[in-house]
């Protein structure tokens, strides 16, 4: 996927030369353990691009020079770093398993671990070098420390529950949301009321800042604020800073003397944090607060919706979870309403049993009501419906505890069914798991009518293209718009850009193509640049694809009387006006994805397997 190679990059800069800048938006603990890998195998660096200075956001250049100075080694770089982060989805696991089973048993430790296992989400972003999957098992690692530290509320307790939250901090950001639910819950715990917690909070909490300064090599800890340079507009309110609409126009200098000018802490000030772990922070909330386009059910947006990610959801997760979490959901209403609350004519009173059933509910569900809620506030990014999937493991929990503390011999055998149909759901789409809707949803097939981008299509199935066009040779002057594809990994196919639709092609739209089409030949495209604001590729819906590439990618093949066809349909339609190209880093910043660059490589080496 698109962001790999910057990942990698990222981690590699951390192993040679223990500098923690490039990819700052997400925490090092997930390229740290990618990079030490990758540079045990002495690859070859190109860092002429890495300048902070010249280039606001350099991973995505530093990415591409590692793909390119590697070459075809670069694949097997990503799959060992890719199989470095197994052992992070083996923590997740154990600990689903196990908390599970303490709360409804064998059957249910063995449910939460199918869920977990058998997950599309899952599955298809623990295979990535993305942090979105190793979250979710330190998030779950977290919160059964916070729940070990709740039955048990001891030092060795406390510093434990430390160390899992260093490991949250320097994971994902996204996972700090866990300490003020922390915090809330611990309020709600009456037997935490009398007990010396604040002692145990304080150790937990320095344990914490000692794992992030040292999983930052202790590079810049302790730093003067006034000696960071913020950009986002809620650092640069509470840090004291000029307003970003400013910070761009102005000098240095003046920079540096309207420091600490209307904040809320003094620019003396010096947090117990790195340096890059503050302004990646900064840099992450500087991309919430822009606007940005998205896609759902089959409408293009100009800015993000708070419903996003929940409507995302509605369409990603299996049918047969969804059923299963609404048994869940009424079985937990009636265990709590039932049983748990006294049946007098005065006030209700929870009995033990109900005081257990709700901490331990809250203390699932909490967590993953946060982050959802923390992500869908954040409406200036609503593209990667991943970043959610910290919330998996505490449902997954939750529903198999349910599932398997059913009373009734009928339900257990339904839930039995569901768990069944959950698994062969993900077992018949695989390896596509990427590309999984629900059959709610009308399956993959239908997927480009609710999600594009990462929801659909990330460039995951381009080994399946090349792997197809070296089983059909008569595939010539092929036609090609892929999503999120970089030029390297195309090396030795000769192809050129699809034409633009002569009735969209007009001046200002984002294009890499200088043609206007359609034109005869085969065409290889993406769904999500078929189905593009742009439109540039809109003729291609009225034709029917010759062959499919997994869910994501379309092969056309056009006929001259196809083409002649069409253009009696549409005989309105105007030429191509003249336009200026855009530059390949102005495309891969305002698409998000990496532009392609023509190669004239003969076709026969990629039939070679030099590719």
């Amino acid at each position: 996927m698109p962001d790999e190679p910057a990942h990698l990059a990222a981690g590699c800069l951390i192993a040679e030369f223990g500098k923690y800048d490039l990819y700052r938006v997400n925490p090092p603990f997930v390229k740290s353990v990618a990079g030490c890998i990758v540079s045990m195998q002495s690859p070859k660096y190109d860092w002429t691009e890495y300048n902070y200075h010249t280039v606001p956001r350099p991973e995505w250049l530093a990415g591409d020079d590692l793909f390119a100075a590697n070459g075809r080694m670069f694949f097997w770089y990503l799959t060992t770093a890719r199989w470095s982060l197994i052992p992070i989805w083996l923590i997740g696991l154990l600990i689903i398993r196990r908390w599970s089973a303490e709360l409804g048993g064998p059957l249910a430790g063995s449910y939460a671990t199918v869920l977990w296992a058998f997950s599309p989400d899952a599955l298809a972003w623990s295979a990535t070098l993305c942090a979105d999957a190793p979250a979710a098992s330190m998030g779950i690692l977290c919160c059964w420390q916070f729940r070990n530290w709740l039955k048990q509320p001891t030092l060795q307790s406390a510093v434990l529950l430390g160390l899992a939250a260093g490991f949250c901090a320097i994971t994902k950001t996204t996972l700090l949301i866990l300490f003020p639910v922390f915090v809330v819950l611990v309020i709600l715990h009456s037997p935490c009321r009398r007990m010396a917690s604040a002692g145990h909070g304080i150790v937990a909490m320095v344990t914490g800042l000692l794992i992030v300064n040292c999983g930052y090599g202790f590079s810049g800890s302790c730093s003067r604020l006034d000696s960071l340079e913020f950009r986002s507009r809620v650092f640069c309110r509470v840090f004291g800073k000029p307003q970003p609409s400013t910070l761009i126009e102005q000098p240095a200098s003046e920079v540096q003397q309207d420091r600490g000018r209307g904040g809320f802490c003094p620019p003396f000030v010096r947090l117990p944090l790195p340096r890059d772990f503050l302004l990646g922070m900064d840099e992450q909330q500087l991309d919430f607060e822009q606007q940005h386009r998205c896609y759902l059910w089959g409408k293009h947006r100009d800015h993000g919706v708070w419903y996003w990610y929940v409507a995302a959801l509605a369409v990603k997760t299996p049918a047969a979870l969804l059923v299963a979490a609404l048994i869940a959901l009424v079985r937990t209403v009636a265990r709590l309403s039932r049983r748990g609350l006294a049946n007098g004519p005065e006030l209700p009173a929870l009995t033990k049993h109900g005081q257990r059933i709700l901490c331990e509910s809250a203390i699932l569900l909490f967590p993953a009501l946060a982050i959802l809620a923390f992500v869908s506030c954040h409406i200036g990014l609503t593209r990667h419906h991943r970043y959610v999937l910290p919330c998996y493991p505490f449902v997954f929990i939750w529903v198999a505890v349910e599932l398997a503390t059913l009373n009734s011999g009928v339900l257990r055998k339904a839930a039995s069914l569901l768990v069944c149909w959950y698994v062969a759901g993900t077992v018949m789409l695989f390896p596509y798991v990427m590309s999984y809707f629900n059959e709610f949803a009308g399956g993959p097939s239908h997927g480009f009518e609710y999600l594009l981008d990462s929801g659909l299509d990330t460039g995951q199935d381009v080994h399946f293209l090349l792997r197809f066009l070296e089983n059909h040779p008569e595939i010539e002057d092929l036609n090609l718009s892929l999503f999120g594809v970089s030029e390297n990994s195309l090396t030795g196919l000769e192809w050129k850009h699809a034409p633009v639709d002569r009735r969209f092609a007009n001046v200002g739209r984002l294009t890499n193509s200088g043609t206007s089409g359609p034109v005869s030949g085969w065409y290889a495209v993406s769904q999500t640049n078929l189905h593009s604001r742009t439109q540039e590729l809109e003729y291609l819906n009225d034709f029917v694809p010759r062959y499919r590439i997994g869910y994501s990618i379309h092969i056309y093949y056009l006929s001259t009387e196809d083409v002649k066809g069409w253009q009696k349909k549409h005989p309105d339609d105007h030429e191509l006006p003249q336009f200026n190209l855009i530059s390949p880093q102005v495309c891969n910043v305002l698409s998000g994805a990496a532009p392609l660059v023509q190669t004239n490589h003969d076709q026969s080496s990629i039939r070679n397997g030099q590719w």
